[in-house]
């Protein structure tokens, strides 16, 4: 937890959200700068939603699979990022994500195929985006699927290492002529 992953525009979204729709929840899943970490809990405190916003810490692989399990959606806010490891674990577990129209998270996502994409620093789009996501299954359905066919092309561990060991095959093959 870091101030450029952007989680103040996700609490600030969040808390527009949850006007609407006050049975969820949003879980934060990491550790890191404890003065941002004090600012967010300040936000959260301001804004009334001590209860339904939790600071999870740090999680194992198992756990943060079992979070994408019983998730709606996975919204990464993030100001500046290149490939971010969160996104392609999404994903893999077939999750709709919204995302920062930012770095090579747009190599990742095409917006509307399998994620959606916003621009940073944009609380308000972000709540919009969110909503739309809560009420429309379809596309729901649609981004999940989606995602979760992109990565098993691009992000599964044997797909990863056989592509890995074919690139070290061809500089080696270079190498020797």
């Amino acid at each position: 937890i870091e101030e450029r992953k952007g989680l103040d525009y996700l609490i600030k979204s969040f808390q527009k959200v949850f006007k609407k729709y006050n049975n969820y929840k949003l879980l934060l899943v990491g550790s890191g700068n404890q003065l941002y970490v004090e600012k967010l809990l300040k936000l959260v405190r301001e804004y009334g939603l001590e209860d339904v916003v939790d600071f999870l810490g740090n999680k194992k692989a198992d756990e943060i699979k079992q979070l994408h399990d019983i998730s709606k959606l996975f919204v990464f806010p993030t100001l500046i990022d290149n490939s971010p490891n969160s996104i392609a674990e999404a994903m893999v577990s077939g999750m709709p994500i919204i995302a920062s129209q930012v770095g090579g998270i747009t190599s990742m996502i095409e917006d509307y195929e399998d994620g959606l994409l916003i621009p940073s620093k944009n609380e308000k789009i972000l709540a919009e985006k969110i909503m739309e996501l809560i009420e429309n299954k379809n596309l729901r359905m649609k981004l999940k699927i989606n995602a979760y066919e992109k990565a098993k092309i691009r992000y599964y561990p044997k797909k990863v290492a056989d592509s890995n060991v074919e690139i070290y095959k061809k500089v080696l093959n270079e190498n020797k002529n």
